[in-house]
This record gives structure tokens, C-alpha cells and sequence, in this order.
């Protein structure tokens, strides 16, 4: 799956912020951040996988009709 994602600029005193809009809904928000510009992919990917797992997991997320 591929979702775009928001990214707040971060500097020396504060981490880039990180939302996935399209995983914010239904009382669920995909959110976190990064301390450097490296750090911001995998932390989406931690960040998205683990908002899935916890939807799967309710019951809130059907993957074959969300394909």
C-alpha cells in the first residue's frame, strides 16, 4: 500500500512531525517523528505498520475489500 504522509520540518530543538492522513479515521491516528531526515521513512513504516496491526486486530480493518 502506498499513502502520502505530512511532514512537519523539524530543526536543531524539534523532530520532524509525521501524520498518515489516510489511517486517521475511526477514532485511529498514525502519527510520529523523527529527529533527521533519515529517520523519517522507517518511522512512517513503523508508524503505519503498527496502526494496521491494531485496526486488524479490532476487527476495523478488512483488508480484502480495502485492495
Amino acid at each position: 500500500m502506498l499513502f502520502k504522509i505530512g511532514i512537519e520540518p523539524g530543526d536543531d530543538n524539534t523532530a520532524f512531525g509525521i501524520v498518515i492522513p489516510a489511517l486517521c479515521q475511526g477514532g485511529y491516528g498514525a502519527f510520529s517523528a523523527a529527529d533527521t531526515f533519515e529517520e523519517i521513512v522507517p518511522n512512517t513504516r513503523e508508524a503505519a505498520f503498527l496502526i494496521l496491526k491494531e485496526m486488524a486486530t479490532n476487527g476495523d480493518l478488512d483488508i480484502v475489500n480495502e485492495l
